[in-house]
């Protein structure tokens, strides 16, 4: 099931409450502009929260974080599952990665 606003944001507070200077926290969002988009369904569920790239570093930043690193499907496929042959063991689609830190 995906998470409403209001889930993911009592969530990131939690976080924050928690989490010391330096923290990190690693995660994957929907990346795509809701007002674009208003309703968007994946494997029958109703896709209920998400943002565009450039709102990501503003989100993340109400709750202490900065972002460190951002990555798209393709260089988090190329890092993690691309094999030292070349190969692929699959590819990640429509996701985004990043790193923040806590400030």
């Amino acid at each position: 099931m995906y998470l409403s606003e209001k889930t993911v944001c009592d969530t990131m507070r939690d976080i924050m409450e928690i989490s010391s200077q330096s923290s990190l926290i690693g995660l994957d969002y929907l990346n795509f502009n809701p007002e674009k988009m208003p309703k968007i369904i994946r494997r029958d569920e109703v896709v209920r929260f998400g943002m565009d790239i450039k709102s990501m570093e503003a989100f993340m930043g109400v709750y202490g974080f900065s972002i460190i690193e951002n990555l798209e499907p393709d260089e988090i496929s190329n890092i993690f599952l691309k094999c030292d042959d070349g190969r692929h063991l699959g590819r990640l689609n429509q996701l985004e990665f990043f790193e923040s830190s806590f400030s």
